[in-house]
């Protein structure tokens, strides 16, 4: 969970669940859940040469999304959230595939000096394996 920094005045401290990351052909796709403790929506984040964001709630729950937005500033919260992604570093490992080329998946970033592990997608994910296929490192990766 990532706190966003607001610079603005508010009761609550806004912040950001990453739950899946996925590298992109320009940077990076995030799936998180965005709340203040009396809401919570989900988000959909791209970043490359810009980040964009997209509040699933603006389709699915309008009504939910506009009292968030009467408390947050979109405008404020779009840049809080470009801030935080800008200065995330993404860890990709190298995990074996069943055509023998190794699948790169996203598990853990570091935001604000901590390391935060993602959940794995599946069970074997979660194996305990020498999953060293490739050149047997883990890769950090800024987003771009």
């Amino acid at each position: 969970m990532v706190a966003l920094d607001m610079h603005i005045d508010l009761d609550s401290s806004v912040y950001l669940d990453i739950y899946h990351v996925e590298k992109t052909r320009d940077g990076f796709q995030l799936s998180a859940t965005l709340g203040d403790g009396w809401y919570e929506g989900e988000v959909v984040i791209l970043s490359g040469g810009s980040v964009e964001v997209t509040f699933v709630d603006a389709l699915l729950a309008e009504a939910r999304l506009r009292s968030f937005f009467a408390r947050v500033e979109p405008a404020e919260l779009r840049h809080a959230i470009a801030e935080a992604v800008g200065s995330m570093t993404f860890c990709i490992e190298s995990f074996p595939a069943l055509d023998g080329r190794p699948a790169d998946r996203i598990v853990a970033l570091r935001s604000a000096g901590r390391t935060l592990g993602l959940p794995a997608r599946s069970y074997s994910e979660q194996l305990d394996l020498p999953l060293r296929v490739g050149s047997g490192e883990s890769s950090w990766q800024q987003v771009a």
